[in-house]
């Protein structure tokens, strides 16, 4: 581009800019419509990049040769011949012990866990209270669970528990350290904090840093009052390498099918492999899409009719000034380039408000733990969609300018 050229450009800018300035508030109400489109397609794709971390982050540590089975489906909530079964949507110890004998399968391990009232000193706080066979779960997943005070929990221990890292620091108003007291459950059992882990987050729905962690056998007295004898509450089933992990998640779903006496169609439990996780989160992930670009369209298609009308109703009171332009030498195709770039600019103004509401939104999602990506070709592509929206929007009322005839339009008052 020739310096004349882009002198020229740089004074057609600020026109525009000096017109919109003029006509704030139509401009102000113009720009609205763009920036819910623009907004809703940013944070669909920002929220979408989010969730894709997440689901590979949660993969890589819930592991590719684990399955678990948990309780209940939505069918389960719907009994058969009017009544619902008493095992229905709950899982058992017999459970664990009729899929033991399946090849490939290298360990299994039972979960109980719920809110339990815990008291530290004089103050008492409903928190999740987790218990299984801790050198066994260490052994899945070595890297997981690391110690930043204390030791871990061995198989023999009795009594003795180790902490999440906020129900060490930020629960109470004192914070709990190693070889403190805390007292567990109606009975208010004594338990000896004998570790604290590294601050973690969520495995598999379950938040290691807000649970305490328990041996299995003092679990089950924990919630002896509030669960049917055996009742487990979740099972891990670690395959051997080599074997197909999702061949053996439907002998699973066929052998506890058998035993719960329903089909696998209608299962009062689920069974997931990291493959199904990321189908579960992937269809989640296609509903919020579908939603956020229905909200998206209709926006885009009303904003855009916003900016062709506020554009007719620019050309009509500018139709002199538009006389003027061409006297002095002004061709069509300036005064076609004068007014897309006005609506070019709308667009690009309402391509910024829905960047900052999307850096909102994503602040406080993030205060949920909901991870969101907003990178700068995101930034750019909504800078640059909102240009292309406006032009796009404000072609027909430009043409209409640069067709004007300029004799006629010096004589309009």
């Amino acid at each position: 581009m020739q310096e004349g050229e882009n002198l020229k450009l740089k004074d057609n800018i600020d026109y525009n800019i000096k017109t919109l300035k003029h006509s704030s508030i139509r401009t102000a109400l113009t720009v609205l419509g763009i920036v819910i489109g623009v907004w809703a397609i940013i944070s669909l794709i920002g929220i979408t990049e989010g969730l894709k971390k997440t689901v590979d982050e949660l993969i890589e540590v819930f592991g590719p040769n684990n399955i678990a089975i948990s309780p209940g489906t939505p069918l389960s909530q719907i009994g058969f011949s009017g009544s619902v079964r008493p095992t229905k949507g709950k899982l058992f110890e017999k459970d664990m012990q009729a899929i033991s004998s399946i090849v490939g399968i290298r360990k299994i391990l039972p979960f109980l866990m719920g809110p339990v009232d815990v008291k530290y000193k004089d103050q008492q706080i409903r928190i999740t209270i987790m218990g299984t066979y801790p050198e066994d779960i260490d052994e899945i997943y070595k890297d997981y669970y690391e110690i930043e005070e204390g030791r871990k929990l061995k198989n023999s221990d009795r009594k003795v528990a180790v902490l999440g890292n906020s129900i060490a620091k930020n629960t109470f108003d004192k914070e709990i350290l190693v070889g403190q007291k805390i007292y567990i459950g109606k009975q208010k059992e004594e338990f000896v904090v004998v570790g604290i882990f590294k601050k973690k987050g969520s495995l598999e729905g379950m938040d290691v840093d807000s649970s305490i962690f328990v041996n299995y056998e003092d679990a089950r007295e924990i919630f002896k009052q509030t669960k049917l004898p055996k009742e487990i509450d979740a099972i891990l089933v670690n395959v051997e390498p080599g074997f197909d992990v999702e061949n053996i998640a439907r002998l699973i779903e066929y052998r506890l099918a058998s035993l719960h006496k329903v089909s696998v169609d209608q299962k009062d439990f689920t069974v997931s492999t990291s493959k199904t996780i990321k189908e579960r989160i992937d269809s989640i992930s296609g509903l919020l899409s579908t939603f956020l670009l229905g909200i998206a369209s209709i926006s885009i298609i009303v904003g855009g009719i916003g900016i062709t009308n506020t554009m007719y109703a620019s050309v009509l009171q500018r139709t002199y000034e538009i006389g003027v332009l061409r006297a002095v030498g002004a061709t069509k195709k300036d005064i076609l380039n004068l007014f897309l770039l006005e609506s070019g600019i709308i667009g690009i103004f309402g391509g910024i408000a829905a960047v900052f509401l999307a850096i909102v939104l994503f602040f406080i999602l993030g205060i949920f733990n909901v991870k969101t990506v907003l990178s700068l070709e995101l930034v750019a592509f909504a800078l640059l969609f909102g240009f292309i929206t406006g032009i796009a929007a404000g072609y027909l009322p430009a043409k209409r300018a640069a067709d004007l005839d300029p004799i006629e339009a010096l004589r309009y008052e």
